[in-house]
């Protein structure tokens, strides 16, 4: 069959696009399963869940495969190397009981979305099968602020809450070499952020959490030439701690074949509390890229930036 290390396979579904990326090993016919998906929840005036009032497409798992056909492929270990959680935006106010921004945590609605595959618009509900050599998806939203929220001490929940805050535009290129997510967020109230988690990658540490497979291990970063250990959960080195100044990110499994790499390219704004850590939670060794830190936000301030992900397989 063929495998062409610069092509993309794709399979597009009703509501998710499939594509597949060889890994770099030219004897192997290993590639990694990525997933664009669609996701929708209504609202939910009672807030008893926090991923409600939602309708997004989003990066979600990633998995190993074995290519066994033209548009066939057999997974090679038992759940995704990466986990479903976001890889775009989760940004928080000071008194919200929850992040708004994507499916794990909600309060953003979608008003288009676009598909390009080799510069060539396609509706993403019509089922499809071919190759390419580039993707580029395009959507723009609304993020609305939680409607459960502190006052006075207690957790309280107010619908009249759930307002526009942000205009949210993000932009996926997607070759066999790299995948480059620019967005751009635009204020539109006067508020208060602990966190704007604006470029993340969940990529596992161990296959189910804390048993399987050992994905990743290891942990450097461009501005620090230690090899951190982040083979288990619960690690307090300064791979956890809240760092500022740190640009790329690279985590990678001694054993297991597997590597990923996050990159801040550009940012129009580098604001005072920015900030990088390595999650040390049984799921994963997310990768955080946190925009503001804490500070306030004005109607008509905008934010922009790029980043790049590479994830690989030499297997």
């Amino acid at each position: 069959m063929n495998s062409d290390p610069t092509e993309l396979v794709v399979i597009k579904q009703t509501n998710a696009i499939h594509f597949y990326i060889k890994g770099t090993n030219p004897k192997s016919n290993r590639y990694l399963h990525y997933q664009l998906k669609r996701f929708q929840v209504p609202f939910d005036a009672d807030a008893v869940k926090p991923n409600h009032n939602l309708d997004v497409w989003r990066m979600h798992e990633v998995y190993e495969v074995e290519r066994t056909g033209a548009y066939s492929f057999a997974n090679v270990r038992s759940g995704p190397i990466v986990h479903g959680g976001e890889w775009e935006c989760a940004i928080m106010e000071k008194d919200a009981s929850d992040f708004m921004g994507g499916n794990a945590h909600g309060d953003e609605i979608m008003l288009n979305a676009r598909f390009f595959f080799d510069d060539v618009e396609q509706d993403p509900s019509i089922p499809g099968t071919f190759t390419c050599r580039s993707i580029t998806f395009i959507s723009h939203s609304r993020l609305f602020r939680d409607i459960k929220h502190l006052s006075a001490g207690q957790w309280i929940v107010d619908s009249t809450r759930s307002i526009p805050v942000a205009k949210h535009c993000k932009l996926f290129r997607i070759h066999s070499s790299r995948i480059c997510l620019d967005q751009e967020i635009e204020w539109l109230v006067d508020t208060a952020l602990s966190r704007s988690y604006f470029a993340m990658l969940p990529i596992k540490r161990k296959l189910l959490g804390a048993s399987a497979d050992q994905i990743t291990d290891r942990l450097c970063c461009d501005s620090d030439p230690e090899a951190y250990d982040i083979s288990w959960d619960g690690f307090t080195h300064e791979a956890n701690r809240k760092r500022p100044g740190i640009r790329k990110v690279m985590a990678w499994g001694t054993s297991s074949g597997i590597s990923a790499e996050l990159e801040i390219q550009e940012r129009n704004v580098w604001l005072p509390n920015e900030n990088h850590h390595v999650s040390n939670a049984e799921l994963y060794n997310k990768l955080y890229f946190d925009f503001s830190g804490e500070c306030s936000v004005s109607p008509g301030d905008v934010w922009l930036q790029k980043a790049k992900y590479v994830l690989n397989t030499v297997n």
